[in-house]
């Protein structure tokens, strides 16, 4: 068994939020901060502390992903295609690799080199900045329309098989065997000094989960910091021989508790006597 496989294992008996950041980091390689919002909310979820339905999260189909190459046949990236909205690639175009050899991709500057290699590491593994796929500012409705593309290959056993991008998610993990190096990554291995630059990439995804789990603690805390800010504290409207106390002594929609004020009803007895 691979550590993909003992993570998942392992996870499944966690709390919701911890698959679903696992759920995050299997199908785009990284949490964003809109991420953590939506988990610290299957946090409060699942204590119920807010009302809302816990998603059924089923990391088992990821269990195939990643496996050991055991009859050592190797995995081919055979195309790129149905690309569309991803900067300012051209839709309906293919770029094709060849299962043999070296295939060489030429082009002027601009021409799309680098936007077909960020697929590729949206896809597969890579190392250092992960890249930002941006859409086609050269169409008017850009912003409105999703970024797909879809990148063909053969598994180990020899089955051709397809993986779809859409939206910086993925649907397969299966070609995560596969590294993806550039200049990015040259760059992280020589100028950075972070421990985890070389983990195997099971392991990153555990070093990922537990900041992930620091910032959702961190979220939470500063809701709790806001809410006590909120509360005010009265507790000087309670000086003796006041208009004030007089109130809150005849008038029960007020009662003192360690400090604090509760509500309670108001009885037609207890009005009366304030009235009088």
């Amino acid at each position: 068994m691979n550590i993909f496989n003992e993570i998942i294992d392992w996870v499944n008996d966690k709390p919701l939020f911890w698959k679903k950041a696992i759920y995050f980091l299997l199908t785009k390689n990284n949490i964003e901060e809109n991420d953590i919002d939506e988990l610290a909310n299957l946090c409060k979820i699942e204590i119920g502390l807010v009302k809302g339905e816990s998603p059924e999260i089923n990391l088992d189909s990821f269990k195939t992903t990643n496996r050991t190459n055991l009859n050592n046949n190797k995995v081919f990236i055979t195309k790129i295609k149905n690309v569309q909205n991803i900067k300012a690639l051209k839709e309906g175009e293919e770029l094709s690799f060849e299962k043999e050899g070296l295939t060489v991709i030429y082009g002027d500057n601009g021409s799309g080199k680098s936007s077909y290699a960020g697929i590729l590491k949206h896809i597969c593994k890579t190392r250092g900045t992960f890249p930002k796929l941006s859409k086609n500012i050269y169409k008017d409705d850009s912003s409105d329309l999703p970024q797909k593309a879809e990148v063909e290959f053969v598994d180990n056993t020899g089955e051709n098989k397809t993986i779809k991008l859409e939206n910086n998610t993925i649907d397969s993990q299966e070609l995560k065997v596969i590294d993806i190096f550039d200049s990015n990554s040259a760059s992280h291995y020589i100028e950075d000094e972070d421990e985890v630059a070389f983990l195997p990439s099971g392991l990153l995804v555990l070093e990922k989960l537990a900041a992930c789990c620091q910032k959702v603690e961190q979220k939470i805390k500063n809701e709790i910091d806001v809410l006590d800010r909120a509360s005010y504290d009265m507790t000087h409207l309670l000086e003796p021989d006041t208009e004030v106390s007089s109130f809150m002594k005849w008038y029960p929609i007020f009662g003192q508790l360690d400090g604090h004020f509760k509500f309670a009803f108001i009885t037609v007895s207890s009005h009366a006597a304030w009235s009088s």
